[in-house]
């Protein structure tokens, strides 16, 4: 895992990876790093990305070394998935 911790009294922190996607409202992009840290106490190794949109929770933490399952009723989260990851 990509953790840092920035001092002895400070939660570690993930090292957020880059995705790919885009833009639109719905992105739940700047929502990565809250989600890396809701889960950093837990003991998981297998992520369900339920409506994953452009995929870009799912590339974060496929790069992370996740097993991630990634799921959307659009067409091209699909897409997005297979030519991104």
């Amino acid at each position: 895992m990509k953790l840092i911790q920035e001092d002895l009294f400070s939660r570690p922190k993930w090292i957020v990876p880059e995705t790919e996607g885009i833009k639109y409202a719905g992105s739940k992009l700047k929502l990565i790093p809250h989600i890396l840290d809701m889960i950093s106490d837990l003991n998981i190794r297998t992520v369900l990305d339920g409506f994953s949109g452009t995929t870009r929770v799912s590339q974060a933490f496929a790069k992370l070394g996740f097993n991630v399952i990634a799921n959307d009723i659009a067409d091209w989260s699909e897409v997005f998935a297979n030519v991104i990851s």
